[in-house]
């Protein structure tokens, strides 16, 4: 018999206001790669049809902080179309950014070999978070 547990909801709130999980992640990145955040102890890399390379996980941020630690700029994006279609942000050399996000996936890009670290607050609700203009969300690509 199962017992069919039930899921923490997305929209959960007190998921937000109570102390998120750590996670961290210190690399390099060359062309496009994407991130999943989970609470996994193990991340296995993946291949997409197109190449691309990207770690999955299964829960959704509370925060995030992007820091590009190399000599030249990097793009981040909340989609791999946000690269296409100009919804993107810039960190130039030793710059970071930090929000307040619900996401489960960040896009990095840069044209040589860059290092980065993200570093999440993750909350014990489960994702993904489908972002697309497709579905009326504007300005993520």
């Amino acid at each position: 018999m199962t017992l069919n547990n039930p899921r923490t909801p997305i929209g959960f709130v007190p998921e937000y206001q109570i102390s998120a999980i750590p996670w961290v992640t210190s690399s390099t990145v060359s062309g496009i790669k994407r991130h999943r955040f989970s609470t996994l102890d193990e991340a296995q890399p993946f291949e997409d049809p197109d190449g691309t390379t990207f770690i999955r996980w299964d829960r959704v941020s509370k925060w995030v902080i992007i820091r590009n630690n190399s000599s030249g700029s990097m793009k981040a994006a909340f989609t791999r179309n946000g690269f296409n279609t100009a919804h993107y942000f810039k960190l130039e050399a030793c710059e970071s950014f930090s929000g307040d996000l619900r996401l489960s996936e960040i896009w990095l890009s840069g044209s040589a070999e860059q290092e980065y670290v993200v570093l999440a607050g993750l909350t014990g609700c489960e994702g993904p978070i489908q972002l697309s203009s497709s579905l009326g969300i504007i300005g993520v690509g």
